[in-house]
C-alpha cells in the first residue's frame, strides 16, 4: 500500500514539474499564423535532403562493406546462412539510422530546422534552449528516417482513396 502511495506522489510531483517547465517554455513561444507556405517549402527541402542522406548513407555502407545481404538474395538463402544474412541486414539498418541521424543533427545545427518555420522561441534562455533542442532532435529524426516517410504518406493516402473511389464507381452503376 505504501509503495503505491509513494508511486502516486512521485507521479504527482513529476506532473507538477513537467507542467511548470511546459508553462515556462510555452509562454515564450510565438506561433506563426502565416507560416503555412514556409512549412510546406521546408517539407519539400526535408524530402530532398532525406533522399540525399539516404543515398549517401547507402553508398557509404556499400563502400565499407556494411550494407548486408541484398533483398533479392534473401529468398535464395537457406537455414543458418539466411539467419546470418538477416542479422547482417539488421546491423546495416542500425548503421544507416545512426549515420542518418548524425547527418540530420549536423544539418539542424547548421540551421535547417522544421519547427522554427512554425514558431519562434522567446528571448528567455531556457525556452530558447528547450525549443531549439527539441527542434534539432525532431528534424534530425525525420531526416534519419530517409525517404521512407515520403513514400509512406502517398501510400497511406492511396490506401484511403482507393476504396472510396471503388465505392463511388459501384454507386454510379
Amino acid at each position: 500500500m505504501f509503495e503505491r502511495v509513494q508511486k502516486i506522489l512521485w507521479l504527482a510531483v513529476a506532473i507538477l514539474i513537467i507542467g511548470f517547465v511546459s508553462t515556462r517554455i510555452a509562454s515564450g513561444i510565438t506561433w506563426k499564423v502565416d507560416g503555412v507556405a514556409d512549412v510546406l517549402t521546408q517539407l519539400q527541402y526535408l524530402g530532398v535532403l532525406a533522399v540525399l542522406i539516404e543515398r549517401s548513407v547507402e553508398v557509404f555502407l556499400n563502400a565499407t562493406g556494411r550494407n548486408g545481404a541484398l533483398r533479392t538474395d534473401m529468398p535464395k538463402l537457406e537455414g543458418q546462412i539466411k539467419v546470418a544474412a538477416e542479422q547482417s541486414k539488421e546491423r546495416a539498418n542500425a548503421y544507416a539510422t545512426k549515420a542518418g541521424f548524425a547527418i540530420g543533427v549536423i544539418l539542424a545545427l547548421a540551421g535547417f530546422r522544421l519547427l522554427e518555420t512554425m514558431a519562434t522561441p522567446g528571448d528567455h534562455f531556457f525556452t530558447s534552449v528547450a525549443f531549439r533542442g527539441a527542434d534539432i532532435f525532431l528534424t534530425a529524426g525525420l531526416l534519419a528516417g530517409g525517404a521512407a516517410l515520403f513514400h509512406e504518406i502517398p501510400e497511406a493516402i492511396r490506401g484511403v482513396l482507393t476504396p472510396l473511389s471503388k465505392m463511388g464507381k459501384s454507386d454510379g452503376k
